[in-house]
């Protein structure tokens, strides 16, 4: 036991690993084992019998298989020697973001799931069964499980899919748009199986992973600039110069807002109408955050109203010329004199 710890405390030390060699799960299961190797060599010694020695060695046999399994499960899990190993030389940090952990445990379990059948035939082998008509079982078992939950097995590739990929994260702002049908809110959760999302009106909403790898998602969060474009319609009546003076006192505005990126600030004249002149303000603000992102457009939407009432001007209002000739004016009249005499008519009988 005591060459066991030695030896489990130099490996530590060379990889330079932070936790307690004595508590490590592994180094339980190399000091077990080497107990129970110790033993099972005086065992030999001691027994004379052939056939008790077989049964001994069929014993060491499976005792060994569960110890090797033991020990390469906890070898690769999240935090194992090896992963631990790998991260260490790649330079990267021991703990990651919450969504790589639901990821690493969705492949670890898998995994863990796969070498105890391993382990769980090689045992039956040594006890003399017959392991092809147990893989043929398992074989049919499988197929009709498979079957049974194939739905759900969709939904956690869809959700190791989005794990892995990361078109979201939690706390992302995204749209999820599946024909006609619309969902936005923020993400609140990841899992396997689905995603929780808090929808616009403050519900919770589960969206199934399946659905979202079959659905477009437009992740508004990613943005990285935001864009404000609107056009303001002024009357015909106002002059030149004053909606030139307007549109220089818009642009020195928003040359002032931090927010602003000033390169992609336009302020023109783009039409002229039958009833307005119309001027388009367009510009980029450096801000992703969609609250955020709202409150800088209704600042500048009160600063330009100020600036537009400064000037006494107000905006246009859609207006409709109706032009009559001559002829149908006279003609109405006579219309109206013709219904005016039938009415005197209608009285006086």
């Amino acid at each position: 036991r005591f060459f066991t710890n030695l030896i489990i405390r130099i490996a530590y030390r060379l990889f330079d690993f932070d936790s307690d060699p004595d508590n490590s799960a592994i180094g339980k299961h190399i000091r077990n084992y080497m107990v129970f190797l110790g033993a099972f060599l005086i065992l030999q010694i001691w027994i004379k019998d052939l056939k008790t020695l077989a049964y001994a060695k069929t014993i060491f046999k499976i005792i060994s298989i569960i110890f090797a399994t033991n020990i390469i499960v906890d070898s690769i899990s999240p935090t194992g020697l090896l992963i631990r190993l790998s991260q260490k030389r790649k330079g990267k940090k021991l703990v990651g973001s919450e969504t790589n952990a639901i990821m690493n445990n969705f492949l670890y379990k898998i995994v863990r799931v796969v070498l105890y059948i391993i382990a769980l035939a090689l045992i039956s082998k040594e006890l003399g069964y017959n392991i092809n008509g147990m893989v043929a079982g398992l074989g049919i078992g499988s197929a009709l499980l498979a079957l049974a939950i194939q739905d759900t097995v969709k939904s956690f590739v869809s959700g190791a899919s989005i794990l892995a990929e990361k078109p979201f994260v939690i706390g992302d702002f995204i749209v999820i748009k599946d024909g006609s049908e619309e969902v936005m809110g923020t993400v609140e959760d990841i899992t396997l199986r689905n995603t929780k999302i808090r929808l616009l009106n403050n519900s919770l909403g589960y969206i199934p992973n399946l659905k979202l790898t079959n659905s477009s998602v437009l992740n508004y969060s990613k943005i990285e600039n935001r864009r404000i474009d609107f056009t303001l319609q002024f009357p015909m009546e106002i002059t030149t110069e004053k909606l030139y003076r307007i549109m220089s006192k818009i642009k020195i505005y928003l040359e002032s807002v931090d927010k602003i990126i000033n390169r992609t600030i336009t302020v023109a004249l783009i039409t002229i109408n039958v009833y307005s002149k119309d001027i388009r303000v367009y510009f980029y603000i450096d801000e992703s955050k969609y609250k955020r992102y709202l409150e800088i457009q209704e600042a500048v939407n009160f600063k330009i109203m100020e600036i537009i009432d400064s000037e006494n001007v107000s905006l246009a209002k859609p207006t409709q010329i109706l032009e009559f000739k001559e002829s149908n004016i006279n003609n109405i009249n006579s219309k109206s004199v013709d219904l005016k005499e039938q009415e005197e008519n209608d009285n006086g009988r």
